[in-house]
Order: C-alpha cells, then structure tokens, then sequence
C-alpha cells in the first residue's frame, strides 16, 4: 500500500492516528509500523519523518525509529525526535532473518515503528529489489508513506494520479 501525502500537517496526523490504529499493520509484534519514502533521495524523507516522531512524541505515543541502511547520521536526529534510539535496518547487510530480528527486539515495547527509507523507494543493490525501502517495506509488512518533492511538477503529479 502507497500512501500519497501533499497536504497540512493536520491531515498527515490523522493519517498516522489510522495506521495506528489498523489492526492488519500487526505482524509478528503488535506494532503498528510505517514506512517513509520517496522517489529519489533529498526529497524530504527526513524532514517528513522527524516531523511525524515529534508529534507522535508529544501527543504521548511512544514510538520506535528505525533508518533503512547502515547510516549514523540520520539516526542520531531521529533519536533526537523520538525520545528514543534508532536502530538500522539493512537487509543488504543484516539479511532478511537480521532486519526481522532486529524489528522484532526494539520495536516491541512502542505502540508504533516508523522506518526511513533511504534514497529512492525502489533502490538498492540486488537487481530482484530485495534491499531497497520497497523490499523492507515488503519484510516487514509495512505501508509506505511516499515523499513527493513537487518542486518544477506544476499540475503534472495531479493530472498522472487522478484517475
């Protein structure tokens, strides 16, 4: 599932409330989970993704971050946001068993997982996807919230998307 955001703040978090609140996002830990990613890096992910951890953490949900790949730089504002330590997802390095464990340990005592992508949803190293944000997302069984920078795009992403 693609979720497309282009609106206020006060939309977004009504958004967030409902995969909170979906009972199929549970798998394996019952912790609702969302992805954040976009089409191509700089795109916003983690201005996006701070936002939502800083809000979620004021209104008093505890939430677990998690950044795609084997960053530190983004980990450490997350942490930041969230009240709490991210941890890295990589299923090019931890392998599928690695990235389910490490989901599964950390993000069981937080009523929701928000993961960050890195670069672009669909990229990564192996040609059948299996690393990039899309396979993690697909690991994990989690819906994605897909970053649109639509900088230069005019009326071109509306007119593509409203059928």
């Amino acid at each position: 599932m693609i979720l497309v955001v282009k609106t206020t703040q006060q939309v977004l978090l009504k958004v967030i409330r409902f995969y909170l609140n979906s009972k199929d996002l549970f798998w394996k830990t019952h912790t609702s989970r969302l992805l954040i990613s976009a089409p191509q890096k700089s795109a916003g992910k983690t201005t996006v993704s701070l936002g939502i951890l800083h809000n979620l953490q004021q209104e008093g949900v505890k939430v677990q971050s998690f950044k795609k790949g084997p960053d530190y730089i983004d980990p450490m504002w997350l942490k930041l946001a969230s009240g709490t330590e991210c941890h890295n997802l990589d299923p090019y390095l931890l392998g599928a068993e690695g990235c389910l464990d490490s989901f599964g340990r950390y993000s069981t005592e937080s009523s929701m997982a928000l993961i960050e992508g890195n670069h672009g949803l669909h990229d990564g190293m192996s040609l059948d996807g299996f690393d990039s944000s899309a396979g993690l997302a697909n690991m994990l069984q989690s819906p994605v919230l897909l970053v649109i920078n639509s900088r230069g795009m005019g009326r071109d992403w509306d007119a593509k998307n409203a059928a």
